[in-house]
């Protein structure tokens, strides 16, 4: 007899094909998540018999479905050690890992107060940038309307651009310098 703990119709079920026939493919995500996280495929020589030395093949059912969190982009899906397919021959133990990059196109808004009125001209309210980015904004701009001002504060110094635009705010507050 030989132990058969794992199966292909559910990994963590016996199947009556002994495990050493069988290998464990896991998935995982990089900035995303997976539906599934394993699936067993049964090995098999060219005459077709089980074989510990053979090849197996993930079933379409068998696949993961990978989706990216939020701030990463959909369209940047990428596998490695390569896509996993029903074609793609597998020998070994192994782990496809699913990779997402960042979003690049995150709104941010950046506002300039002085004294309290606010500078419409500098603003910006249609920043893009990319997630984990400082958020870009200027503190040279002493100058408003023929006067001097110093900066006197800002409120989301250190903000980094995240995947909420309505997050994604910084207000920059100068006084009179009389």
């Amino acid at each position: 007899y030989t132990l058969d703990e794992i199966g292909t119709e559910d990994p963590d079920e016996p199947d009556e094909v002994a495990d050493k026939y069988q290998v464990t493919v896991t998935f995982e995500a990089v900035n995303g998540t997976v539906d599934k996280t394993k699936a067993v495929v049964t090995l098999f020589d060219e005459e077709g018999q089980p074989a510990e030395k053979g090849t197996g093949y993930l079933k379409q059912d068998q696949i993961a479905t990978a989706t990216a969190e939020a701030g990463y982009n959909q369209g940047t899906l990428t596998w490695t050690p390569e896509t996993p397919t029903t074609a793609y021959g597998i020998k070994k133990n192994m782990t496809f890992t699913a990779s997402f990059d960042a979003r690049t196109d995150l709104g941010y808004e950046v506002h300039y107060f002085y004294d309290g009125e606010e500078d419409t001209d500098n603003c910006v309210t249609d920043g893009k940038g990319t997630l984990g980015e400082r958020i870009p904004y200027d503190t040279t701009l002493t100058e408003y309307n023929g006067k001097n001002y110093v900066l006197d504060r800002v409120d989301g110094k250190d903000k980094t651009i995240s995947a909420d635009p309505a997050q994604n705010v910084v207000n920059v507050y100068y006084t009179l310098d009389e």
